[in-house]
């Protein structure tokens, strides 16, 4: 069965490369992942896909993308005379949609003019300036009039060797990506990889180089933000300036005596340094600490006294602390996401410490669990920022707005405890905790978007802009 019938096929799964465990070891690996997954629901299969590394995709080397193009060429041949390079260059005007060149009347338009010994001027400044500027897939015969267009064999044979000849096959491979709406490259630097899915659209990829992205825009994975908004976000936030940018992130004042403080952590329960102060605050709103224990309300907006302002220069200063109340917190997730895969190697180095005390490794893997509801959980969090600026106030609203306070204050308890010093703990008791935490975390997750897809379904989701 071919990638394509093993996509359509309603049975369709991918081995995830997991090796065999004894029979008790995977009822313990049961357990434990019916900790985490518990309140999984018809609507996390449906909306978001299994795990990412389950998702129906296939990563592509070069090597393959070119099979899949030799593929479809023999196709072509199959029913139309013609050789490699002319079959390349019709699928190229047909998108490499063979179904419509197949039905297409080509007539003279593939008639050649008989001046193809003059191919070789073709290659001078003006030829290598197309390759540079990416538009190499139609070069077309000098000859005047003439429309026949060079075939790659030919066009490989003037240019020689060297990086133009490179640069040259790597846009031939570009346009046969960029026509077809089921294959990508992945937008990790240096990666390299292609992505082909089953169908296009809004999905979550898992690249073998670990990047997970959106297929349809190409940005990171980005729920429960769509695609639309978030590209206006982004647009708006690009304009930030670095500096400010960074200081906002990694510094800000003790609350309560001044001292500047540097987050050095994912976790935003904040304790001042400083020997005659210990003050204990949140990183976010900067409050005291002691306060969001009944009542985390700092993910809110107060918009109370925009209805006060009665001038457009204070209505322009409001607007401009409102955009940066959810900026501030959706770079404070992005920053707390990058030093927790600092967090990432220091748990694994204690996980060995374990290990060598003692400590099997199912007794120890629970860490690598609560890792990844923090991880998600942090994702989540960071775009429900610019998902929530463009929601207009309702009812709706501030529903979201409940379920993203309680998905805040889980994931915070679960980022403590992952930061926490171990030491002396009993492993079966902190095993608990963390199952626990993680288990709560990732339901608050799951609540928090089912809520939006539902709403997106009901078109319940109202836009400033």
């Amino acid at each position: 069965m071919s990638f394509d019938d093993e996509m359509d096929h309603d049975a369709y799964s991918e081995d995830d490369g997991s090796e065999a465990t004894s029979s008790g070891e995977e009822e313990m690996d049961a357990n434990e992942d019916d900790a985490i997954n518990d309140g999984m629901d018809e609507f996390t299969q449906r909306a978001y896909g299994p795990k990412p590394g389950e998702l129906d995709r296939k990563v592509l080397e070069v090597d393959e993308l070119h099979e899949e193009m030799t593929g479809i060429i023999s196709e072509v041949q199959a029913v139309i005379p013609v050789n490699v390079g002319t079959a390349r260059i019709l699928l190229t005007q047909f998108l490499w949609n063979k179904e419509k060149l197949m039905e297409a009347t080509f007539g003279g338009w593939m008639r050649p003019c008989g001046l193809l010994e003059l191919l070789e001027a073709i290659f001078g400044d003006k030829g290598l300036l197309l390759i540079s500027s990416g538009s190499c897939s139609q070069i077309q015969c000098i000859g005047t009039g003439c429309k026949v267009l060079i075939e790659e064999e030919q066009a490989l044979k003037y240019l020689g060797s060297g990086p133009a000849t490179q640069k040259f096959k790597k846009l031939t491979l570009n346009v046969f990506v960029e026509a077809n709406r089921r294959i990508k490259w992945c937008p990790a630097p240096g990666c390299g990889k292609v992505i082909k899915v089953a169908a296009a659209g809004p999905r979550q990829i898992l690249c073998s180089c670990n990047h997970l992205w959106c297929f349809c825009c190409g940005e990171s994975w980005h729920r429960p933000v769509d695609c639309r908004v978030l590209r206006n976000w982004l647009k708006r936030s690009s304009s930030d300036s670095e500096t400010n940018t960074w200081k906002r992130v990694h510094t800000r004042d003790c609350p309560k005596c001044h001292t500047a403080i540097e987050k050095n952590g994912g976790c935003n329960h904040m304790t001042c340094r400083s020997a005659a102060c210990k003050y204990e605050f949140c990183w976010v709103c900067m409050g005291d600490w002691k306060q969001h224990m009944a009542s985390y309300s700092c993910n809110k907006f107060e918009d109370a006294t925009v209805i006060e302002a009665n001038n457009i220069r204070e209505m322009a200063k409001r607007a401009l602390e409102r955009y940066l109340h959810y900026y501030d917190r959706y770079l404070n997730h992005q920053q707390s996401l990058r030093l927790e895969e600092r967090l990432n190697k220091v748990v694994r180095e204690k996980m060995d410490d374990m290990q060598k005390g003692g400590a099997s490794w199912i007794e120890v893997r629970f860490f690598l669990k609560g890792i990844e509801a923090l991880t998600e959980a942090r994702r989540t969090l960071m775009y429900t920022y610019p998902f929530a600026y463009y929601l207009k106030p309702d009812n709706e609203t501030r529903i979201f707005e409940d379920n993203q306070t309680d998905l805040e204050m889980a994931t915070e308890a679960l980022s403590e405890l992952l930061e926490a010093q171990w030491g002396g703990q009993d492993v079966t008791e902190l095993k608990h905790k963390v199952l626990d935490k993680s288990s709560y975390v990732d339901k608050r997750r799951l609540v928090l978007l089912k809520h939006c897809e539902e709403g997106m379904e009901r078109d319940a989701w109202k836009y400033t802009e």
